[in-house]
């Protein structure tokens, strides 16, 4: 059967017809859904939420193949405070084939954004580590980790994690790794493990040998050790009558404790000495642990060399002048106090040990003058040693984790 002229020229016609509608309006419809994502984007960033919400969901409408548009609506609804709908819109994702390695990464980044704002850490620590199976040095990834592993207190993760990142990034930072290290120790030293916070805190000066912080840990693991043992001889103590093997074992337990105390007072004494700044935490410890060795005048050694370095520390002048005050040097002790007010007028302390000296010399007028600032700082509330606050960034940031090391981000 032969096909007419007029047939073939109208085939011929259709044919350029479907042509041009495949070569021209379908590209010119993905690039027009490509401007209508970019106008989301746009509307996301400027925290237009609502508009955003209805742009990403017509492109979706239109094209159920559209990931990122899926991605950034679920975004757009986490971010409007209901994360439980932006998981459920990212997790009808997972089950889609053929998604390209960055599309893999970005689900699962919002399924871990998702999970951590569900308050969900361990279930955002599982997604964050489906992004390293597929790219094992993704830097995001990597600080969420830390992040993440941080906030459950799980330090050991957090170094380790922290160790993958920094060799990733081609940077080495021993001073934080130190850090992190000693929060292991910490967390060791609160389950009572004291050997191994003890080791942790010296692989922590391997890295780092002028982490003094680990000092002060040190010491308190020490304390805790002579505490414990303490309390044994008084077990063994309150036992009448007292076999002979029972009072060998009581023996041995304050020898423990006495051994361990002047342990921690040697770890203190370098503290002290090489952080004056943040002496204050150990003086009164340095003088009680002391005291118990009958070894008190070595106090004054440890804040003359607290002093040497700091001559204008408040802690270690009021210290030293309850120092003098024990030793009955009223003269040397009200000097210092007088020093110390000029610097501080509201330390309590301070006016406590004048106080005490007045009262051994009948100095009413002073005597009056303390009581009367005692009882404004009291009302005031404003006695509560104002100036002792961890001022260094590591111990501030040892003892409240604020962030203060890293900035992280979504």
């Amino acid at each position: 059967m032969e096909i007419s002229l007029p047939i073939l020229i109208l085939l011929l016609i259709l044919l350029v017809a479907i042509t041009i509608v495949t070569l021209f309006y379908k590209p010119r419809k993905k690039k027009l859904a490509r401007d209508r994502y970019t106008l989301g984007l746009d509307m996301l960033v400027t925290g237009k939420r609502k508009e955003a919400y209805q742009l990403f969901k017509s492109i979706i409408q239109e094209d159920t193949d559209n990931i990122q548009a899926y991605l950034k609506l679920g975004q757009v609804v986490r971010e409007g405070g209901n994360a439980g709908h932006a998981l459920k819109i990212h997790k009808s994702l997972i089950i889609r084939k053929n998604l390209t390695d960055y599309e893999k990464i970005e689900l699962q980044k919002n399924l871990a954004l998702d999970q951590y704002s569900l308050k969900n850490l361990s279930g955002a620590i599982s997604e964050t580590k489906k992004i390293l199976a597929i790219e094992k040095k993704n830097e995001w990834a990597l600080v969420q980790l830390v992040k993440f592993s941080r906030e459950m207190d799980d330090w050991n993760n957090a170094g380790e994690y922290l160790k993958q990142l920094l060799k990733s990034t081609g940077q080495t930072d021993n001073h934080k790794l130190g850090l992190y290290k000693l929060q292991q120790g910490r967390m060791a030293l609160k389950q009572n493990d004291y050997k191994q916070a003890l080791s942790l805190f010296d692989e922590s000066l391997k890295l780092d040998k002028v982490l003094w912080e680990a000092h002060f840990f040190k010491g308190n693991v020490h304390a805790a050790e002579s505490d414990n043992a303490f309390e044994q001889a008084l077990a063994f103590e309150e036992k009448t009558p007292q076999s002979s093997k029972e009072k060998k074992l009581h023996q041995q337990a304050i020898d423990e404790a006495k051994d361990k105390l002047s342990k921690a007072i040697s770890e203190w004494s370098i503290f002290a000495e090489k952080d004056p700044e943040h002496a204050w935490l150990v003086l009164s410890r340095l003088s009680d642990g002391l005291f118990a060795l009958e070894r008190f005048d070595e106090i004054s050694k440890i804040l003359q060399k607290v002093l040497k370095k700091d001559k204008g520390n408040i802690d270690a002048l009021t210290e030293l002048a309850n120092y003098y005050v024990q030793k009955g040097d009223a003269a040397n002790a009200l000097d210092l106090t007088e020093q110390v007010l000029e610097k501080d007028d509201n330390s309590l302390q301070t006016r406590l040990i004048r106080l005490k000296i007045s009262i051994q010399k009948k100095d009413y007028r002073n005597l009056s003058q303390d009581v009367d600032k005692l009882i404004e700082l009291v009302s005031k509330n404003e006695y509560g040693l104002k100036h002792r606050r961890e001022r260094n960034t590591d111990m501030r940031w040892l003892f409240s984790s604020s962030g203060d090391l890293e900035k992280f981000t979504d």
